[in-house]
């Protein structure tokens, strides 16, 4: 493929991000329980159940560890999560969902899907049939980046 096209795909790309933020996180944003985007995603990932140090959470989020700390108060406070001393190292301390951070995603994930269903049901039947395949090919191809 040119470069000419590669170019041209990157900026239709580029022009997509702002409509999907307008038209379909914003939205969402507002049933995220006053969470921001980033304590949304330390629930995500602790999701596994598997504990986390901060500082391994940290690189996995890409931020910095006096940052995570901040984002992590509020989660804890909200009993989303739980610090657990490392018994081997008192320095550390280890991160992980409860059960109540278990049923938020739970019942945000059936709010967002009632969401989307609302908002698809505004679509013409062939305009839904064009976006479902869209969604699969950019999955396909996007996993691939």
């Amino acid at each position: 493929m040119s470069k000419e096209m590669i170019e041209e795909i990157a900026k239709d790309f580029f022009q997509l991000m702002p409509l999907l933020k307008k038209n379909v996180i914003k939205p969402f944003e507002k049933i995220s329980d006053a969470l921001s985007p980033l304590q949304f995603h330390i629930l995500l990932i602790l999701k596994d159940k598997k504990a986390r140090s901060m500082s391994e959470l940290a690189t996995e989020m890409d931020v910095l560890k006096q940052q995570l700390t901040f984002l992590t108060d509020k989660l804890a406070d909200k009993n989303y999560i739980q610090r657990i001393p490392d018994p081997k190292d008192r320095r550390s301390i280890k991160v992980s969902i409860t059960k109540s951070g278990l049923d938020y995603l739970k019942k945000h994930k059936r709010q967002t899907l009632n969401l989307i269903t609302l908002k698809f049901e505004e679509l013409s039947t062939e305009d839904l049939s064009e976006l479902h395949l869209a969604i699969q090919s950019m999955h396909k191809i996007i996993n691939r980046l």
